[in-house]
């Protein structure tokens, strides 16, 4: 197994709650397709995704740095 597979393997497809409202809509939709087109029109809920994924996207920065430092 790769090094970047042993550093990503505790990270599973996570984001924070949002509130009510972005939470219902997002319930609605199966695919991402369908969220980036509601995404597009609902500029609250475009926000809110961005602000519930960032966390897990800090990790995967964070982590991506670690493997770059490793490699020096």
């Amino acid at each position: 197994m790769s090094i970047l597979n042993l550093r990503l393997q505790c990270i599973d497809l996570m984001r924070q709650e949002m509130d009510t409202e972005s939470e219902e809509i997002m319930s609605r939709y199966n695919s991402m397709n369908d969220i980036i087109k509601v995404a597009e029109k609902n500029h609250n809920l475009k926000e809110n995704l961005k602000q519930s994924l960032n966390p897990i996207l800090t990790l995967l920065n964070d982590n991506h740095n670690c493997l770059n430092l490793s490699q020096i």
